[in-house]
């Protein structure tokens, strides 16, 4: 969607007036930072999660390794 919008605005700049260039700008620079901010957001929340995970896959795998050389 951005790209599109991008690419309109890049190649067909001279054809628009400049309060319509003005607008489809922002609604880039608003679209980016959406994008940004749900990254952030996203990055936030799963890395807290994956770490656990991983925590969770190493414990469970040494204690089967322990348990498989007691018997």
């Amino acid at each position: 969607m951005i790209n599109q919008e991008f690419s309109m605005i890049y190649y067909h700049h001279h054809y628009l007036n400049h309060r319509l260039l003005q607008n489809r700008i922002r609604k880039c620079v608003n679209h980016h930072c959406f994008l940004v901010d749900f990254m952030n957001r996203f990055s936030d929340i799963f890395s807290s999660a994956l770490l656990l995970f991983a925590g969770n896959i190493t414990l469970s795998m040494c204690l089967c390794m322990y348990a498989m050389t007691q018997e």
